[in-house]
């Protein structure tokens, strides 16, 4: 490791002569400065002289590792606080101290023979140590002759990257129609953050609902109204995550909003459902025809399908009755055509999806809420729907990429308009057994139900 420039030559061995001459040692805790010259007569005189004094006192200076003698006092209030592969050290100041000697060295423990590093104020930082290593450091002071004893020993470790950030505070929660708004200020060091909520007065990171990823302000819908929820926030970075905010309640008002009818350029009627501040279709497209009237191709064969690199669409097992119930099957190369919804209207992004989820508290139980309770449609036990918001998420199946079908009455899976690369894209499926929404990416030649999204004014 490369000695900052503050950093000193460590002290001549003991006996090495300079051109200032040598420490001798005369009695305990007495030193003194010899010359280098050598007549008898001189060091006969000298050597009298410091036995006499040796028993009273020291006259030469203070031995520099021992406390005491003449030198000044040595620092207090040591403190020592650790960064990325440095420590920060800090020590209140001593009279008539014109420099301090910064010692340290890995361990607990630390004396006069670890590295030295001279500073002129009260701080120094230690550099170039490794992260996970615990180091011990001490301090002395120096008047420009003496040097004091060493303060007492701080230890401290450093680690790579930041730190967990701090734990939010002003948070606030208000409540709107089936929904509550949570917002707070940015912390320090926080790359992002966690909503926790649960119905009542309280809240824990383990038995509460989480909405990970939060951006303040946050929606969190698909609640019922007149009643009280808790709600916290966590700050997150690559070190961890904070202790939660205090606990904030709201109870939501109103109702969720329906709207009305959308028809596409074959004449299907759907009908849409406000979520948030989204309105979405509230049944599955079964369009055969883009927007611009030109027909979309219809694929039956499993091994036509498998090959495809163009649109197509598809009824699940080949067979047109499951149209008006749950809607076409189409590959991803129709919905990246951009023609597919009727006008006003398109295929959502991932980051709509998200928007979604976020809005209903997060996947993990907005599946829930966006599917048709019961088990008309749905396989038992269909896992916590209660469809509060009107999006009635029915079990389409799926065709895989091979031509095969699969998953009717089991699952529900719909396209985004968000490609992650050439052979996948960003889709979203909700299972018969599972209060969740899964987010994954698929390959294009899927055949998926679409939902569509109003566009924004």
């Amino acid at each position: 490791m490369e000695r900052s420039s503050l950093q000193v030559k460590e002290r001549e061995e003991e006996g090495k002569t300079s051109g200032e001459g040598r420490m001798e040692s005369r009695g305990r805790g007495c030193w003194r400065r010899r010359t280098g010259r050598r007549r008898s007569t001189q060091v006969a005189v000298v050597a009298l002289a410091s036995l006499l004094l040796s028993a009273v006192s020291c006259e030469w200076g203070s031995d520099p590792n021992t406390p005491g003698g003449n030198g000044p006092a040595a620092p207090g209030s040591l403190g020592a606080s650790a960064g990325d592969g440095h420590v920060v050290v800090t020590w209140g100041a001593v009279s008539g101290a014109a420099s301090y000697f910064v010692y340290y060295a890995a361990g607990a423990t630390v004396s006069k023979t670890g590295t030295r590093a001279v500073a002129t104020g009260t701080t120094y930082d230690v550099t170039g140590l490794t992260n996970g290593t615990q180091y011990a450091f001490a301090v002395s002071s120096y008047d420009g002759t003496d040097e004091s004893g060493l303060s007492g020993v701080a230890t401290a470790t450093p680690t790579g990257g930041v730190g967990v950030p701090g734990t939010p505070g002003g948070v606030e929660a208000k409540g709107g129609n089936g929904s509550v708004t949570v917002s707070w200020p940015s912390v320090s060091g926080a790359t992002g953050y966690n909503v926790y909520w649960s119905q009542g007065t309280a809240v824990t990171t383990v038995s509460s609902n989480r909405v990970a990823n939060a951006v303040s302000p946050a929606m969190i819908g698909g609640l019922s109204n007149g009643t009280e929820y808790a709600f916290a926030v966590s700050a997150v970075n690559t070190a961890g995550e904070s202790g939660l905010s205090g606990v904030k309640t709201a109870r939501p008002g109103g109702a969720v909003a329906t709207g009305d009818t959308v028809r596409d350029i074959e004449g299907n009627v759907y009908h849409t459902v406000t979520i948030g501040t989204q309105v979405w279709m509230a049944e599955n497209l079964k369009t055969t025809k883009y927007r611009d009237g030109t027909a979309i191709a219809l694929v039956t064969d499993s091994a036509a399908w498998a090959e495809l690199t163009t649109p197509a669409y598809c009824w699940y097992n080949n067979d047109i009755a499951n149209k008006a119930t749950y809607g076409a099957l189409y590959n991803w190369y129709a919905v990246n055509t951009g023609k597919l919804a009727p006008a006003g209207w398109h295929v959502p992004s991932d980051t709509e999806w998200v928007t979604l989820t976020n809005y209903l508290g997060g996947r993990d139980v907005a599946g829930g809420k966006l599917k048709e309770a019961g088990t008309a449609h749905w396989e038992y036990p269909n896992e916590a729907a209660t469809n509060s918001t009107g999006f009635s998420a029915l079990p389409g199946g799926y065709r895989v990429s091979n031509g095969a079908f699969y998953g009717i009455g089991s699952y529900g899976n719909w396209w985004s308009a968000s490609a992650t690369d050439a052979s996948f894209s960003w889709g979203r499926r909700m299972y018969h057994t599972y209060a969740n929404v899964y987010r994954n990416d698929y390959y294009v030649q899927n055949g998926f139900s679409v939902r569509c999204v109003r566009d924004r004014d």
